[in-house]
């Protein structure tokens, strides 16, 4: 592992505090990741951590550990290899600039890393945080199955049958209770559903699909909504529900989301992936 860094751009600097700290940090499960803006001459590589300790002092928040990389290294994925997941490190870094009194939270929890000191640090505290995380978290309902925690994605996921078809779920972890109701009652009514998703994604759709298709004959609406194989369905506390289905090809590959709310019914369908 590199300990290269680029230094922090000043198109970034601005959003970091000035004191360079010395700190041990612990990765999460979930590896690095990569995003950039047209506006921007560096692209951001990131990877999620759990906790770190600052000073002797342990805090226990989700958050990230970022740097600047260039458009090269982005194409490569060499920043991939910079970071192992589950892993304890000793890093020099930056930490974005609260407001006054601004709680620390996961979004605003971020490091700008700029030296890697160590890696595969003993830290007893850091490991105990690691072991829980670890462990699984699973909840059963009657109807819905086992739920098992997708602690990256505050997720709960599982399988249902929908009609003849098992699809995978996931529910929303925050107010997971009210999410899981929502789902039930989604699931009690999965023909309606079925019936109106496929619908939309037909009206809104179906067009495109034939500017896609090499065949001289028309899918008509009918077809292209027979065709949609239903993937997952994501269901939040608030009622909101995205169901995913495989397109068959249509879009070469790409899945057709569903978007709507059980109050409302279903609202916008678009292809993705």
């Amino acid at each position: 592992m590199s300990d290269k860094s680029i230094n922090i751009p000043k198109s970034m600097e601005k959003n970091f505090d000035e004191d360079i700290k010395e700190i041990l940090i612990v990765t999460s499960d979930f590896g690095a990741y990569a995003g950039t803006s047209h506006a921007s001459k560096y692209w951001k590589a990131s990877i999620d951590i759990l906790a770190y300790i600052d000073n002797g002092k342990l805090v226990k928040c989700d958050g990230s550990l970022i740097w600047a990389i260039t458009d090269e290294e982005a194409n490569k994925r060499s920043f991939d290899d910079r970071f192992s997941t589950c892993c304890i490190y000793r890093i020099l870094a930056r930490h974005k600039r609260l407001k006054n009194n601004e709680e620390l939270t996961k979004l605003n929890n971020q490091w700008y890393v700029l030296k890697v000191i160590e890696s595969n640090v003993t830290n007893e505290e850091l490991e105990e945080v690691l072991s829980e995380y670890k462990k699984p978290v699973v909840i059963t309902d009657d109807i819905l199955g086992e739920l098992t925690l997708n602690k990256n994605l505050d997720i709960f996921t599982g399988t249902v049958m929908w009609g003849n078809d098992e699809v995978s779920i996931s529910i929303d972890e925050e107010d997971c209770s009210a999410a899981i109701d929502a789902c039930k009652k989604m699931l009690s009514q999965y023909e309606k559903w079925d019936k109106e998703a496929r619908k939309i994604a037909a009206d809104i759709l179906t067009e495109t699909a034939n500017d896609w298709a090499d065949d001289e004959e028309d899918i008509t609406k009918d077809e292209f909504a027979k065709r949609l194989q239903i993937s997952n369905i994501e269901v939040y506390s608030d009622g909101e529900f995205s169901i995913y289905f495989d397109d068959d090809d249509m879009f070469a590959g790409h899945c057709i989301i569903v978007d709507g709310t059980l109050e409302d019914g279903v609202s916008d369908a678009y292809m993705a992936g």
